[in-house]
């Protein structure tokens, strides 16, 4: 529907971690940004937040694959990929090693939410990633989530984000409203296998 209302209107999408996303906001370089567990910045509002729970991401037949919950603590013996420090993912995982006082040392690090998925497409070991970002691994089988019972739900979010006090261009401001609504879309859950 946007394209029709808009097609003269062409969309880039940028991909980068939670700070990326703050930065290219500040900078003007995106009307609008999508961001899990994005860090504070006193000239970025948030225009809508939906509660996701992160997920211990593996093969379907991992080992923890048929899990309900999992601790943080049991993940420490299985080969572990992290983003960057540049995502939210990753300060939420630091978060959760500082409480749980459990150390991970990660096998793989990199800044691609598309490895991080292929690590676990492949059954090389575990990945954290947020239910949004799996949803169509998961209905297609070639993944499982299991919800990691130490993260706090308050603090794992998906936020809209925009420049505050920047005026949007007409079809941004259409977008983001259709994004807005559509928010709820993106799913959550507990148990997804």
């Amino acid at each position: 529907m946007f394209r029709q209302a808009y097609p003269a209107v062409t969309i880039t999408v940028l991909v980068r971690g939670s700070q990326g996303v703050v930065d290219a906001l500040l900078a003007d370089e995106a009307d609008l940004g999508l961001a899990f567990n994005a860090p504070y910045h006193p000239d970025i509002d948030t225009v809508a937040v939906q509660q996701q729970q992160l997920y211990a991401t593996v093969h379907p037949s991992h080992p923890i694959a048929q899990r309900q919950h999992i601790s943080f603590a049991e993940l420490r013996d299985y080969d572990i990929a992290l983003p960057d420090e540049s995502f939210g993912i990753r300060q939420l995982v630091d978060q959760m090693q500082r409480s749980t006082q459990t150390r991970i040392e990660p096998v793989l690090t990199t800044d691609s939410i598309q490895m991080l998925t292929s690590f676990a497409k492949r059954g090389l070991g575990v990945t954290f990633l947020p239910f949004f970002a799996i949803q169509g691994e998961i209905q297609q089988g070639r993944v499982a989530g299991v919800p990691v019972s130490d993260v706090p739900a308050s603090h794992a979010v998906v936020e809209i984000l925009v420049h505050k006090g920047r005026q949007l261009p007409i079809p941004a401001e259409e977008f983001l409203q259709k994004l807005t609504e559509d928010l709820h879309l993106l799913g959550n859950g507990s148990k997804i296998a």
